[in-house]
């Protein structure tokens, strides 16, 4: 393999990325010859950084010559009439393909802000979308700028541009990225432990480093499932985890393993970092994202089933809510939805690999949900656990006012076929599926 080639193809995101969301300007840096000194020593450090960075780190030199080499091209724009369809379409293709890329890779999102995550948590994806959004809206304004006479512009092409791009640039770094970086970083969790640790209580860590937290001595859990015990040990006096969210779900299953309840969180609930306890206070609440998905108790206002799979499972009831959690009594097309499946687990370790899947049905097309990982994994399913799978739902316009059947059921991975485990009762179709009742749409 061509490893010099990969160096390169590596800085073409790193460069896409540094640059949101004047990414798609930069082929009007190189479009047109230099024409003084100034646009020539930019543009040939922007090409030489780049070269010399193939490894996909590009610093701040290589991303400031390429900014200058831009400006200075921008101007140029100005004393043609109508710019060349060629750099319109350049300025499209770019723009295209870092929406696209972001789109299908959110977690490019983080290269922005300096981090090279390969898998960045769930909350990127709404940053990723105000990059693509921000991206978009350079790229469409951009092109409708270098494409209209410049008779008809108030300003001059160049400042409209460069109004364009700092705007989307300002909304970005005055918005997007603080609050992704705020996501990241464990200030939370630290100022949470610094404010609750009373003498004597002891913090442990589970896949976070020490020194983000505390300067003082701390308790190394290589495992989720010792640092499950060492929290149920906690007696008289409380102990904390500091645990990244990667490892929330095993720790989990190890104190309810232990206890039979969800791992308190005190602070970092919708980070990287969260902070953990091994009970609350009074007046303290927990910020844990598990709760939504695993609890003791069943909630309330459930149409119910009552259907069992493969003797492993219960299917108590379903719900319907909006977009803000209020139930609903109907659904409507277009809207974004949640359809609620409650769950009962009745042996041990029910379930590993399988899916859980949704049908509306409908002809000639029904609608499909299916969930092929859970965030809290059916391999720390345990008995007694109520378990809430929760699909977001969408219907299409085809859905026109009246009641359609609501059917749930388990599938084997990769859950690409009809296996499906068994429903030994409660209502269902002789095929692995059970029938939740009827969905109304007005």
């Amino acid at each position: 393999m061509d490893t010099t080639s990969v160096r390169f193809d590596a800085a073409v995101p790193a460069l896409a990325y540094a640059l949101v969301p004047w990414s798609p300007l930069i082929p009007v840096a190189f479009a047109r010859r230099p024409t003084n000194p100034v646009q020539l020593v930019a543009a040939v450090a922007a090409i030489t950084g780049l070269a010399a960075h193939a490894s996909g780190r590009l610093s701040f030199v290589v991303v400031a010559a390429i900014v200058v080499a831009l400006l200075l091209a921008l101007r140029s724009l100005d004393d043609i009439e109508r710019s060349p369809a060629a750099l319109v379409a350049m300025v499209v293709a770019v723009g295209f393909l870092v929406v696209r890329d972001i789109e299908a890779r959110p977690a490019r999102v983080l290269e922005a802000i300096g981090r090279a995550d390969t898998n960045g948590p769930p909350f990127t994806a709404v940053a990723a979308k105000m990059v693509r959004i921000a991206t978009a809206a350079t790229t469409s304004l951009t092109a409708a700028i270098l494409l209209v006479p410049r008779a008809w512009l108030p300003v001059r092409r160049s400042v409209a541009i460069f109004a364009v791009g700092s705007l989307a640039w300002l909304a970005l770094h005055v918005h997007v990225y603080p609050a992704l970086r705020g996501r990241l970083s464990p200030t939370a969790a630290r100022e949470t432990w610094e404010r609750v640790r009373a003498q004597g209580e002891a913090l442990g860590t589970l896949g976070v480093d020490p020194h983000a937290i505390t300067e003082g001595p701390t308790v190394p859990l290589a495992q989720a499932t010792a640092a499950g015990r060492w929290l149920a040990e906690a007696s008289s006096a409380r102990r904390y985890v500091a645990v990244a969210s990667t490892e929330l779900a095993q720790l989990n299953g190890a104190v309810r393993a232990e206890r039979h309840t969800n791992v308190p969180i005190l602070a970092g609930g919708d980070g990287t970092v969260m902070l953990a306890a091994s009970a609350l206070a009074s007046g303290e609440h927990s910020e844990s994202p598990l709760d939504t998905f695993v609890r003791n108790e069943l909630p309330g206002g459930l149409r119910p089933i009552d259907a069992v799979a493969d003797d492993r499972l219960e299917l108590v009831g379903w719900d319907l809510r909006d977009a803000r959690d209020r139930p609903l009594e109907a659904a409507a097309t277009g809207k974004r939805m949640h359809v609620r499946l409650v769950l009962r687990v009745r042996t041990p370790q029910p379930t590993n690999a399988y899916c859980t899947f949704l049908h509306i049905d409908h002809a000639p097309t029904r609608f499909s949900a299916e969930h092929r990982e859970h965030p809290y994994p059916m391999s720390l399913w345990q008995v007694g656990d109520v378990i809430v799978d929760d699909f977001e739902v969408t219907l299409p316009p085809q859905f026109l006012t009246g009641h359609y059947a609501l059917w749930w059921g388990i599938g084997e991975l990769p859950c690409q076929d009809d296996r499906r485990l068994p429903v030994t009762s409660g209502p269902n179709d002789g095929h692995g599926r059970v029938r939740g009742g009827t969905l109304e749409v007005r």
